[in-house]
Order: C-alpha cells, then structure tokens, then sequence
C-alpha cells in the first residue's frame, strides 16, 4: 500500500489483521519516500493492537548493507520461532499426566523456609488424575509441604531431551497407624501402581507403619514442557 494520504491505511491494516485472526494471513507492503511517515504509522498501529496480538518489530541497520528481508528474519529466528515452538508444545494437563503416567521417577520441588527450591528424586504414581508419592514422616520436603502446600514435579524422557513440569496444589495424608486406615490403602495403591502386586502385603502394611509413612497427593492445576 502507498502511503501518500495515510487515513486509509490505518484501515486497511486492521481489516488484515482481522483476516490474519480468521486464519488467513497476508503481506503487507508500506512504500513511500524517505521522510513520508512510513515508520510512524506503523509504531501507531503496533500501540493499537496492544495486547491483541503477537507483534515483533525489525530494522535493518543503517551502517551496514543488509541481507534481503534482514528484519524479518532476524525476528523469526531469534523470537517469533522460540515463541511458537514453544507454545506449540506446551502441553494442557491431560497431556501433561498421559506424558508422566508413562513413567515413574521424577524431581518434586517444595519450598524451603526461606523461599529456595528443595529439589528431591522421587518415585511416584499417577492415580486417578493425582500424583502420588510415599514419603516418610519428618522429611524435609514433607516439612515443607505442610508449611507451604506447593509443588512442581518435573519429569524427562529417557533422553533427557523432552520434560513436563506440573504444578498444584498438595494434600498430605496422615501418617499410616493401622492397615485399614486411609494412608495405609494410599500406600498400598501407590506401590501397586509403580510395583504391581507386593508378594506379602502384610509385611508391606507392617513395614509402612514402622518407617510412619505417608502420601504426598498433588493434584496438578497447570502443565508446561516440551512434552
């Protein structure tokens, strides 16, 4: 579009960017001579779209001769690129816990007094929507937790090159006393998901309540990674 009288490129300009949100994108050229407003008009309709949109901004450089189309893909490559990619594999929390269901061990990040991460290898399950982990009582991350009931468990492929992160809130248990209590059938779950069946599991039970054992259930409110 020539810019000579400029009231209807404004317009112009929205009516494309109303047809690029409906999936049919465009080029849009703006030629005029040096001193014409060109860059004027163009900041005044990033300030409009304001947060309406995804807007990245390049120049060529005045000192030196640039490669054609210089701007743009300097942008792609070093924003817009990093941006999509990213989104595009940000995954919604159902695709986030079929990516830590399939496996089992993970790093569990509570927070600490003074505010820092405590990082903690962990196993874990994924039960009915929850993750699950068998923690004993007096723990620093179950200290933690009860102090400040967030977490993150970070998981990676095998690898190492795709994760997922997901993060919530946390509900401890009591500490298991007796077989027929709830943290008791929690432990028994938990292992049966990571283990399968336990060959005595009244050894098991035994065994819980001697260590005082408890479940960490953290049930994921919001997922991001590359998985």
């Amino acid at each position: 579009m020539q810019v000579l009288e400029r009231d209807d490129v404004p317009a112009e300009l929205r009516d494309d960017l109303d047809a690029a949100a409906g999936c049919a994108g465009s080029l849009a050229l703006i030629a005029g001579e040096a001193g014409i407003g060109k860059t004027t008009l163009v900041r005044s309709f990033i300030e409009d779209v304001g947060d309406g949109a995804l807007v990245l901004a390049g120049a060529c450089d005045p000192l030196a001769t640039s490669r054609p189309l210089s701007p743009v893909l300097g942008r792609l490559g070093r924003a817009w690129w990093s941006e999509i990619s990213s989104l595009s594999a940000m995954p919604n929390l159902d695709t986030a816990l079929d990516y830590i269901a399939a496996r089992n061990r993970g790093v569990l990040a509570t927070h600490k007094r003074d505010g820092r991460p405590q990082l903690s290898n962990i196993v874990y399950a994924v039960v009915d929507g929850e993750v699950r982990i068998s923690v004993t009582d007096g723990r620093a991350k179950a200290a933690n937790l009860r102090r400040d009931p967030r977490a993150s468990l970070h998981v990676t492929s095998d690898d190492f090159w795709s994760y997922v992160v997901v993060e919530g809130d946390v509900e401890l248990t009591a500490v298991t006393t007796d077989p027929a209590d709830e943290a008791a059938g929690l432990l028994r779950s938990t292992y049966r998901a990571i283990s399968g069946e336990h060959p005595d599991w009244d050894e098991f039970n035994q065994a819980m309540i001697d260590d005082r054992r408890l479940v960490i259930r953290l049930r994921p409110t919001h997922a991001y990674g590359t998985g």
